[in-house]
């Protein structure tokens, strides 16, 4: 029979991405360049930290084998991860901006579980010791109000955390009062690494932004 041509699309995320529907399944296949051995070995912190999490609501890769998930890394050639994610296109930014040209608004019990999904992944990360990452309706992606994933530090390697995404990133974020007063100590890269109470202001603004529809 004819060979069907692959789906592909611009990843608001992601980035240029193929979708794959093999095994009954609907989901993501996306390549990111591994640019020396270094950035090798942090794509492999990054999917050892992810297989350590057993929580549906934050946004993994699917990988289990990190040798097969990278090609073969040559001296002199540029190497790339392959990586697989569930096939969640739409941010919470987006679907807020799309409901607020009607006023759509959400449910209270459609805000009540976005918070708990929020704060029991921040709490997963808070058991190891780590910060989950940047919280903000950029960084939620959903089906729907009840079907949510949350990018993470440990989505991929080089995410930027807390107050860093501002720096390097074009992507929003939420800078908590503390992170102001790290700047001013000149602490700023080790206590956003560190420090959970942006996350606490994130999930704050995350959830005033769904109740008023009014995106950052």
């Amino acid at each position: 029979g004819n060979k069907v041509e692959a789906e592909s699309f611009h990843h608001s995320i992601l980035g240029k991405v193929v979708v794959n529907r093999a095994s009954g399944g609907t989901m993501l296949d996306c390549q990111m360049p591994v640019l020396d051995q270094y950035e090798a070995q942090r794509f492999q912190e990054s999917l050892r930290m992810a297989q350590g999490f057993n929580n549906r609501h934050l946004f993994l890769p699917r990988n289990n084998d990190f040798s097969r998930g990278v090609t073969s890394y040559l001296c002199g050639q540029s190497a790339q991860m392959n990586l697989q994610y569930e096939d969640y296109r739409t941010t919470l930014n987006s679907d807020i901006l799309d409901r607020a040209v009607d006023s759509r608004y959400y449910s209270e019990p459609e805000v009540i579980h976005m918070a708990y999904v929020l704060a029991h992944c921040c709490k997963d990360f808070q058991h190891r010791d780590l910060k989950m990452g940047n919280l903000h309706t950029e960084s939620v992606l959903i089906k729907s109000p009840r079907d949510v994933r949350v990018i993470n530090r440990a989505s991929w390697p080089n995410e930027p955390i807390g107050v860093c995404k501002i720096m390097e990133s074009s992507r929003g974020s939420y800078i908590a009062p503390e992170e102001f007063k790290a700047l001013e100590r000149k602490k700023l890269y080790e206590e956003s690494q560190q420090s959970g109470s942006s996350e606490s202001f994130g999930i704050g603004m995350v959830l005033l932004e769904m109740g008023t529809l009014a995106s950052s």
